[in-house]
C-alpha cells in the first residue's frame, strides 16, 4: 500500500510503499479516507517527540470499516493494563504507556493502518468523512475541556464563559459551549478576523486582548501560552 512515512527529524515526509497491516486481536483493518494535519504532526516530523522511526503519521483520521462503515478513529489508545490508573479512570490520553497512532504507531498517512481495538471506532454515520477527520483531535480536545465546565455553568444564575483563543480549538469550544450550555459567551482573539469568525459561529460577546470586561463563571484558554496564562 502507498504511505507517507517520517524517516528521520526535520526531513520532507517520504511517498512510498509500505506493508500492509495485520489486524490484531480485537482490532481492525480499516481503508483511511481521510486524515486531517494537526500542528503536532508539525512537531512529529521537526523531531519535538520521541518516537521510533520511520513512522507514519497522522491521528485525525476518517475510515470504512468493513461492518461498520465510515468511521471515526479515536487514536489515543492507552496501554488499558489494570492498574494503569489513567487507562482505568477513562483518561487513556494522558496514559504514560500511550501508544497514539501517528507517533508511536502508524498512523492514518496510508491508505490502510491497524487499530487495536474496535471500540476505537466511532461510527459517522452521514458524516462527510473529509469535514468529520478534525474532530477526531480539534474537536475532542475542545469538547472534553467545554465538558468540565456544564456543571459549574449549569449551578449559576447567570453563566458566563470566557473563551480564550478564536483558532481551530477555540471554534469548536465555542461550537459545543452553544450546543450544551445556556452560558453568554465572550471569546478574545489578538485577530480581528477570528473575532469576526466567532461571532457568525455564535458569541455573544468579542473582544481583543486587554479588552475583556467583567467576571466570568469559567473561563477556557484554548491558546496556553503565557501571556494569556
Amino acid at each position: 500500500m502507498r504511505a507517507v512515512a517520517l524517516t528521520a527529524p526535520g526531513s520532507p515526509l517520504v511517498v512510498s510503499d509500505a506493508p500492509e497491516p495485520a489486524a490484531p486481536a480485537g482490532g481492525a483493518v480499516i481503508d483511511v479516507l481521510a486524515c486531517g494535519i494537526c500542528h503536532s504532526d508539525l512537531h512529529a516530523a521537526a523531531g519535538d517527540y520521541p518516537t521510533t522511526l520511520p513512522v507514519i503519521l497522522g491521528h485525525e483520521i476518517a475510515g470504512r470499516h468493513p461492518d461498520l462503515g465510515p468511521v471515526l478513529v479515536y487514536a489515543c489508545w492507552g496501554c488499558r493494563k489494570p492498574d494503569c490508573w489513567a487507562c482505568s479512570s477513562e483518561q487513556e490520553m494522558i496514559c504514560p504507556n500511550a501508544t497514539e497512532a501517528g507517533l508511536f504507531r502508524d498512523g492514518g498517512y496510508a491508505e490502510r493502518m491497524a487499530v487495536p481495538d474496535v471500540g476505537y471506532l466511532v461510527p459517522l454515520g452521514t458524516l462527510d468523512p473529509v469535514h468529520a477527520a478534525p474532530l477526531a483531535c480539534g474537536g475532542l480536545t475542545a469538547y472534553r475541556a467545554v465538558d468540565h465546565t456544564l456543571a459549574t455553568l449549569a449551578a449559576a444564575k447567570s453563566p458566563r464563559a470566557l473563551v480564550i483563543g478564536a483558532g481551530g480549538l477555540g471554534q469548536f469550544g465555542l461550537q459545543w459551549l452553544k450546543m450544551r450550555s445556556d452560558a453568554e459567551i465572550t471569546v478574545v482573539d489578538a485577530s480581528a478576523q477570528k473575532r469576526a469568525l466567532a461571532l457568525e459561529l455564535g458569541a455573544d460577546t468579542v473582544a481583543a486582548p486587554g479588552e475583556v470586561e467583567g467576571t466570568f463563571t469559567c473561563v477556557i484558554d484554548f491558546v496556553g501560552a503565557e501571556p494569556t496564562l
